[in-house]
């Protein structure tokens, strides 16, 4: 009996022992399966800062076989989350010349493959500013053909003037290059309204 009681009393503290040194020390096993350890490899993130974005509105015009990319620039500039994009409902009553000419300031023009605007005499026209102003916008972009040149003026509602007038040469729509071109524009378009750059025409590449 007194040889049984000494082994369970060895058996216990040996048991003491063991859970006093797994508790102090944990197995390196455990430690390299940490999920909490942070991977310095490349990590890609987007800091957002709501507030109030500009309103845009895109002026309702059709034909001069721009049609496609009056839709592309308008969903570049929407996707940008840089501004309200305003859509005037199908068949409305709005139209472009529906007041007096107002006076023009800050225009220019920026020429195919550069960012550095030119300058240049544009007229505002008769765009109706008070009315896209009571809508809520901004700005307004029309996007129209002179020749072979696209030019995409956005009008500062606020100035009742034109901010600026982009012209670039775009590709013939079938061209593996044609939708890169009008992305750039879009990009353009923005860097002209807020004075950042756009990332319509980013492209993003894999390496594994």
């Amino acid at each position: 009996m007194r040889a049984v009681e000494r082994f369970d009393g060895v058996a216990v503290r040996a048991c003491v022992v063991a859970v006093v040194f797994l508790t102090a020390q944990p197995p390196n096993r455990l430690t390299a399966q940490d999920t909490s350890a942070i991977d310095r490899g490349v990590r890609i993130g987007i800091i957002y800062r709501p507030g109030v974005r500009p309103g845009l509105v895109m002026l309702p015009r059709s034909g001069m076989g721009l049609d496609t990319v009056r839709v592309m620039i308008a969903r570049d500039l929407d996707y940008s989350d840089r501004f309200e994009v305003i859509t005037l409902p199908g068949g409305d009553s709005i139209r472009l010349a529906t007041s007096s000419s107002a006076p023009t300031r800050g225009t220019g023009t920026t020429r195919s493959g550069s960012r550095t605007p030119a300058t240049g005499g544009a007229q505002a026209g008769g765009l109706n500013y008070p009315l896209y102003q009571a809508l809520g916008a901004d700005f307004a972009l029309d996007i129209t053909a002179a020749g072979d040149t696209t030019v995409a003026t956005l009008h500062d509602i606020a100035a009742a003037s034109i901010r600026r007038a982009v012209r670039v040469k775009l590709p013939r729509p079938g061209d593996a290059d044609f939708r890169q071109a009008v992305h750039r524009l879009a990009d353009l378009t923005l860097l002209a309204a807020l004075g950042t750059p756009g990332i319509a025409a980013t492209r993003c590449s894999s390496v594994g």
